[in-house]
């Protein structure tokens, strides 16, 4: 006996048809950048490319790249 229930069907690839894959750019130190979301207030959720190795309150962490 199938554990699916009959009727039942995954729509899991419905869900997701609609997103694409975006190929990362480089930064400035060559390495693949890292896609990071907005914590303030101005632009709090909006995505942007910014460099890997960047780290909050930390002087000079990471190259500045930002797209």
């Amino acid at each position: 006996m199938s554990s699916m229930r009959q009727g039942s069907s995954c729509s899991s690839t419905s869900q997701f048809s609609s997103l694409k894959y975006v190929e990362p750019p480089l930064c400035k130190c060559e390495v693949v950048a890292f896609l990071r979301t907005s914590r303030t207030a101005e632009h709090y959720g909006w995505k942007f490319w910014g460099c890997r190795f960047y780290q909050k309150n930390v002087k000079d962490s990471g190259c500045g790249f930002f797209q």
